[in-house]
């Protein structure tokens, strides 16, 4: 089953813009790095070197390789300790299957209603504002298309459920 939210245009718009922008300002700034190094305009400290205008780049390369070397240790050690610590250790074991007594108690349902839900072919549920089952559209034979619930047979079984 998949759950989708549409978003509104505004907002899809909106993420469609700050990612341009942010992929502009990065190209630019990746760019004006590029032509400061190459234009002579970032000099690094005056030891004679075969390439002096990337002695500056070298630098900042080799201080993250550094900083990535110690994260890079750090989420190792990490993850060898949870490794050591809960080895045989299995917390996500899976909930015991529910009985039907307890699936018709937990939606509050009569055991009428609940053997026609569970024999349901295809069914729509409406919610309440305080999020209890509302109304429940019970179709016994399957719609010619299954993503267009709009032509609901009219021998559906419209079934408004007690609060």
């Amino acid at each position: 089953m998949i759950i989708t939210t549409k978003r509104s245009n505004l907002r899809y718009f909106l993420d469609i813009l700050l990612t341009a922008l942010g992929w502009l300002f990065f190209i630019y700034l990746f760019f004006a790095g590029i032509v400061a190094i190459l234009s002579g305009g970032m000099q690094g400290p005056h030891i004679p070197l075969v390439l002096p205008e990337f002695l500056t780049s070298a630098q900042s390369v080799i201080s993250y390789v550094i900083i990535a070397l110690i994260n890079a240790n750090l989420l190792i050690g990490w993850a060898v300790y949870n490794q050591f610590r809960f080895t045989g250790k299995d917390r996500r074991k899976p909930p015991q299957p529910l009985t039907p007594l307890q699936l018709q108690k937990s939606f509050a349902l009569s055991p009428a209603l609940f053997d026609d839900v569970q024999n349901a072919d295809v069914m729509v549920i409406y919610h309440e504002e305080n999020n209890m089952i509302g109304i429940i559209d019970i179709i016994n034979e399957s719609p010619e298309s299954d993503t267009d619930l709009k032509n609901i047979p009219k021998t559906a079984k419209k079934i408004t459920v007690p609060i």
